[in-house]
């Protein structure tokens, strides 16, 4: 049996100890779009928390957990902060899926805020200034002397019938060498009636 020691000449109490809630670190906002191969990248990220917050990314690969890139978060005005990737590092890597680890912290806090961020990969497009080529039109003289040219005369006289092919007729297949087929048929025939008559005259 415990028995709560109540001294009303203690100066103190629970309440005297007590704080309140900490004003925790929050996301307030984040624009992170899909990472273009062979292209600078920059993923932008707003705080909310007391002190002089920081913040820590880790980039690795969803499927095999290998580490690409981590570093510490460039800050920005207003709580934001940049993470940034370059070329260099885009162009290693490969279509698919990308997780980017975000830790938070702060000077007046012992507790860190984490997110989690899937990122996919996409090809970069490019765009080139490319030249439309120039379509040059021709005079209604020009147009008619080239119809004129490939324009072909028409001849009066009548087509020649064309001569069917003439086809050389097979000559007909003939028999392979050997015995002809009668001849061995009444020969076997022969055999099989002396192997009968021996076996019957050895049984008897």
């Amino acid at each position: 049996e415990l028995t709560a020691f109540r001294d009303p000449n203690y100066p103190f109490s629970a309440k005297d100890l007590y704080q309140g809630r900490p004003h925790l670190i929050e996301y307030v906002e984040s624009d992170a779009p899909s990472i273009g191969l062979a292209d600078d990248y920059e993923a932008i990220f707003t705080l909310d928390g007391p002190g002089n917050l920081a913040m820590q990314y880790l980039l690795t690969d969803a499927a095999s957990g290998e580490i690409i890139q981590q570093g510490e978060a460039e800050p920005l005005d207003n709580n934001q902060f940049a993470v940034k990737l370059n070329a260099a590092t885009t162009t290693q890597l490969d279509l698919g899926l990308y997780e980017l680890v975000l830790v938070a912290y702060s000077d007046e806090l012992a507790r860190m805020a984490e997110r989690r961020i899937p990122l996919e990969t996409d090809i970069a497009l490019i765009a080139e200034d490319t030249e439309e080529p120039s379509v040059q039109m021709d005079s209604p003289q020009a147009t008619a002397d080239k119809d004129a040219e490939n324009t072909q005369p028409v001849s009066d006289a009548e087509p020649q019938p064309i001569a069917p092919a003439e086809v050389e007729s097979a000559p007909p297949p003939q028999p392979a060498g050997g015995l002809p087929v009668n001849l061995i048929v009444i020969v076997g025939l022969f055999a099989v009636l002396i192997l009968g008559g021996a076996i019957w005259f050895v049984r008897r």
